[in-house]
């Protein structure tokens, strides 16, 4: 049993904002709690596991997951993150043309000057991830700092948002439907962050709506070399290549299994929690800079939030669906090779999957903001959010021209 919320709430008229609540059925939990109890009583026990000698190597440890496990169903407080997450302004927005119903936190800045800005995650993350920062976005500690409308959705999909009914929901589309989303709220013009899809939306939104984009931060660059450039050549050999050996042979399994049957994997992890704790908690141990303990880095219970959006909304099908429909995507080389021009920001962490060279991106950008931090990885506003939320204001004071 899941909450059927996110796909069979009536939705409002085309481009109505919709207030929501996030409020899932005791019954919901119930069955989730039985179903950890279950695979729980189905993991091989320390003395029957063959393999003793190993750590990370082979995905995520036995006794990682167990642990994990026993605390989702014995120590999380569900009904605790619910209200936390109430405290922030929820809606849906149906948007007809693409057919989906979206959902997004909307907060309003008092501030006169201040600036419509998007926020949008990737995947294994969640509209969660920007937590920690979104309403110091809103209201900045001193009058100096910008302020910013933040719109803050799931992407579609994802989430609390539903899913695509149809085939061909690509990168592409999704940029298209959240450009969308913010004329509808009467935001003509505003700046986009995002990283992972999340980046890649957004070099989107910079490439191609920037009739309504005009600036773009992003903490994951998605560009490609100009091969008969020498500087890019010399940054390819120097960094890309060895980081790209490397995400291809240990750490793109995923991206190709989700690239080409995302429905068969769902099958697995729509029926097990666990099994989808394993699939979303080793990403967020591998790709963040958190010194091999993922534990250092997030709390079991950011950890576990964001998995459970995944689980209430049986989202993990829909969401892996992105990499398959934006891979088949037959104008994608086309749509992906679009120069973007409004201004662009980058905040680079050195644990970061893609280690996209600065060369690179000023190939592919109008990059006017380029900032390496000494920490920080793939899911930087769980990881860093301070570092984060100083680059965006910094970005957002002098390049933002909204």
């Amino acid at each position: 049993m899941h909450f059927a919320g996110r796909s069979t709430d009536p939705h409002g008229a085309d481009a109505v904002s919709v207030p929501f609540k996030i409020n899932v059925p005791d019954a919901v939990l119930d069955d989730l709690n039985e179903r950890i109890g279950l695979s729980l009583r189905r993991l091989p026990s320390p003395d029957n596991d063959p393999l003793v000698d190993i750590d990370w190597d082979y995905g995520i440890p036995l006794n990682v997951v167990s642990d994990l496990a026993k605390y989702w169903r014995d120590g999380y407080d569900w009904r605790a993150t619910e209200a936390n997450l109430n405290e922030f302004s929820h809606f849906k927005m149906y948007i007809a043309p693409e057919d989906v119903n979206v959902h997004f936190i909307h907060e309003r800045s008092d501030r006169l000057d201040a600036k419509p800005l998007l926020l949008i995650h990737g995947w294994p993350g969640s509209f969660f991830e920007f937590h920690k920062i979104l309403k110091r976005l809103v209201n900045p500690e001193s009058p100096e700092q910008p302020a910013f409308h933040v719109v803050c959705p799931s992407l579609p999909g994802y989430g609390f948002s539903s899913a695509p009914r149809k085939s061909g929901f690509s990168a592409y589309v999704v940029a298209r439907t959240l450009n969308q989303v913010m004329v509808n709220l009467g935001y003509d013009k505003y700046m986009s962050q995002g990283g992972d899809w999340g980046g890649i939306i957004t070099k989107l939104l910079g490439a191609h709506f920037s009739k309504n984009c005009k600036a773009i931060h992003l903490n994951m660059v998605f560009a490609f070399p100009k091969l008969y450039n020498p500087f890019h050549l010399y940054d390819a050999i120097r960094t890309r290549c060895g980081n790209l050996l490397h995400y291809i042979t240990l750490e793109a399994g995923y991206s190709h299994i989700q690239a080409t049957r995302p429905n068969t994997l769902g099958f697995a992890l729509l029926d097990s929690p666990v099994g989808l704790l394993a699939w979303i908690v080793e990403k967020f141990r591998n790709w963040s800079d958190c010194d091999s303990d993922v534990f250092s880095v997030f709390t079991k219970d950011e950890l576990l939030t964001n998995v459970m959006i995944y689980w209430l909304n049986d989202a993990i099908t829909s969401s892996t669906r992105l990499y398959y429909e934006t891979v088949h995507d037959g104008n994608a080389p086309k749509i992906f090779a679009k120069r973007t021009e409004v201004p662009t920001g980058v905040a680079f962490f050195p644990e970061e999957i893609f280690k996209t060279p600065k060369s690179w991106a000023s190939g592919a950008f109008n990059l006017k903001q380029w900032k390496e931090f000494p920490r920080g990885g793939h899911f930087a506003a769980l990881e860093q959010p301070e570092a984060l939320l100083k680059e965006v204001r910094a970005f957002a004071k002098i390049h933002a021209k909204l």
